[in-house]
């Protein structure tokens, strides 16, 4: 079956369980192409990855570059941190988080890929005082935007999981894009999330459609609705067959990059079968068009 897009999956399991031998093994399973997880699963506060000094952070991330390229394997995008909830933190942390932040996206730019996924931050009052997070997030990837353009990557910002939350839908999404006005900005466009967030009668295809040429990221992953399961596709209720569709009209030319949690608990010696299934899985998907 040959894939009509480049199949890509986070590398966290493989990484977690495998080690230095992870990408290999990824390449192995039949994936050219995979989303880098430990920028994202990295990250500490004032411990980790992210209190490196400027130029271990850059011999760690040319050194990635290498063991990827060793493996014939491109980094197509990668997580920056994810955020912890605002109202956990004090302003110390949050500040380190920022910075975190921006240091991912100097680490894309070292791993030669062209796109960090962000996250929103959803702050404790949004229900309150919406506008405070749609505010502080504007900012922020204004913030963040002004380093991508000087290291030339894309921020590709990721859709939120739960139905009225900010960033959960379409139009929160594209005009954050509007507000911010930068041309290194684009969407992910996470199935699972979008599945979870879906008024009754619309689906994450209608979602696709809406976005458009914005998308140029997906995570893609399948749940029941209720909640953020990351189970593999056709094993939760999404319609991949409309999703794929959807796709397709919209010319759609990223790489098909999977996130679920299927490997995750699964040992070492069982880590290049899971990945085979998950790549066989993807295959599937891109046969429905």
């Amino acid at each position: 079956m040959i894939p009509q897009f480049q199949i890509s999956t986070e590398t966290g399991a493989a990484d977690k369980k495998c080690g230095e031998a992870s990408l290999r093994l990824l390449a192995q399973a039949g994936f050219t192409c995979v989303d880098y997880s430990p920028a994202m699963n990295g990250y500490q506060a004032f411990k980790g990855l992210y209190t490196f000094s400027d130029s271990d952070f850059k011999s760690f991330f040319v050194r990635e570059k290498e063991r990827a390229q060793n493996a014939g394997i491109q980094i197509g995008q990668i997580h920056a941190p994810y955020n912890p909830p605002p109202d956990t933190l004090t302003g110390e942390e949050l500040a380190f988080f920022v910075r975190a932040v921006k240091r991912a996206i100097y680490a894309c730019h070292l791993l030669g890929s062209p796109y960090v996924v962000i996250h929103p931050v959803i702050f404790p009052d949004w229900q309150e005082a919406p506008g405070h997070s749609y505010e502080m997030n504007a900012q922020l990837l204004k913030a963040y935007a002004e380093i991508a353009e000087q290291y030339q990557v894309h921020l590709a910002v990721e859709n939120m999981p739960g139905l009225g939350v900010p960033y959960s839908d379409s139009a929160d999404l594209l005009e954050l894009l509007r507000t911010v006005s930068s041309p290194c900005l684009a969407v992910c466009l996470d199935t699972g999330h979008a599945h979870m967030s879906m008024p009754e009668g619309k689906t994450v295809a209608d979602m696709a459609r809406e976005l458009g040429s914005a998308v140029k990221v997906l995570h893609v992953h399948d749940n029941d609705a209720t909640f953020d399961q990351h189970r593999c596709p056709y094993m939760g209720t999404i319609d991949w067959q409309a999703f794929m569709t959807a796709l397709k009209e919209m010319r759609y030319a990223g790489t098909l990059s999977l996130e679920t949690g299927f490997a995750d608990v699964l040992p070492a010696s069982l880590q290049l079968p899971a990945y085979r299934f998950l790549y066989e899985t993807a295959s599937d998907l891109c046969s429905l068009l």
